[in-house]
């Protein structure tokens, strides 16, 4: 079995600036999508990451429910995607501050 070393790369090395914007663009694309079509043909057709990664940019704590995370488990599964192990775990240890401006910046940008 050959090692996929860019895989191994991505876990530990953050990802970019760039990176991160475009997923901040594509969380903002489907919550507006919500906020037009509502989530009967979303919730259980995009991955969990992704829907409740929209439920907490849409302060949506029926939906996290639903899908059993709470608005902690989807910073701490953020935190990581977003900055890295390294970054994630010095994030969770400030009880994911950097992460949850990251969504208060989405929420801002949705509001715009």
């Amino acid at each position: 079995m050959a090692i996929d070393w860019d895989l191994i790369e991505e876990m530990y090395n953050p990802p970019s600036e760039e990176k991160r914007n475009r997923r901040r663009r594509d969380l903002l694309a489907r919550a507006r999508t919500i906020q037009c079509d509502g989530w009967d043909d979303y919730q259980y057709v995009w991955s969990t990451g992704e829907t409740v990664g929209v439920a907490l940019v849409l302060n949506d704590d029926t939906v996290l429910s639903e899908m059993g995370e709470s608005r902690r488990d989807v910073l701490s599964r953020y935190a990581y995607d977003l900055f890295g192990v390294k970054g994630g775990k010095a994030d969770e240890a400030e009880d994911f501050a950097r992460t949850q401006v990251w969504f208060a910046d989405a929420r801002a940008d949705l509001a715009s």
